[in-house]
């Protein structure tokens, strides 16, 4: 994959329900003042700040590191912010196993939050909500492209299910000591789609099992 350039800001992928917010930890201690987060503020309904250093690459003084939710479909997507941005890592995770783990986490959600536990199962859970990974990277992935992308693009995609080895690997590309993997935000529901809606969740995203097997080998 490419390799990493400390004088050009990094734009640290933040994938729900694939290890974000442990890794926000990592990178934190890695990037010190030079560690900027993007997240929307949902409950002032406020979007992210630009963060003027790394638009106009001052970053070249201190390394920088922009992680978080850079959500294309909502408008405060990579490019938007920083149309110069070259260098990315992100982790992921089996896809079925990030959305058993959003619907989990939703559930986690609203029972912390007192409300009614009448809500869809599982299976209505995947038949009427999306996936969102593809719509939280800045890039049009397709079957034919997906390989040149992250080759061109990326220091580093880890994967959740071998998380160490993952940041392991990250810290040797970016010159930074290893760090153990704190884990955060763990949902307390361990429930699981049937069988069919496996298959056809499988089917649907086959797109985004490529992209993850992919970045699997490399970890």
């Amino acid at each position: 994959m490419k390799k990493y350039d400390p004088r050009l800001p990094l734009i640290s992928l933040h994938i729900a329900k694939a290890g974000g917010s442990s890794f926000k930890k990592i990178l934190q201690k890695w990037y010190h003042i030079g560690y900027h987060s993007h997240y929307r503020n949902y409950h002032n309904m406020i979007d992210p700040p630009k963060h003027m250093g790394v638009r106009l690459h001052i970053s070249r003084i201190t390394p920088v590191c922009i992680h978080g939710h850079f959500d294309e479909d909502n408008g405060h997507g990579v490019f938007s912010y920083y149309p110069q941005a070259q260098q990315f890592i992100t982790i992921l995770r089996d896809p079925l196993e990030t959305w058993i783990s959003m619907y989990n986490y939703v559930l986690t959600v609203r029972k912390a939050k007192g409300l009614s536990e009448d809500y869809l199962s599982i299976d209505e859970f995947f038949e009427e909500k999306g996936l969102n990974i593809l719509s939280l990277t800045p890039f049009n992935f397709n079957k034919d492209n997906y390989i040149d992308i992250i080759e061109e693009n990326f220091i580093h995609i880890g994967v959740m299910e071998n998380y160490q080895q993952s940041v392991s690997n990250i810290a040797q590309k970016l010159n930074k000591k290893p760090i153990k993997v704190p884990h955060l935000n763990i949902s307390k529901f361990n429930n699981t789609p049937s069988k069919n809606t496996i298959e056809k969740f499988k089917e649907k995203y086959e797109l985004e099992y490529l992209i993850y097997k992919y970045a699997k080998k490399s970890n």
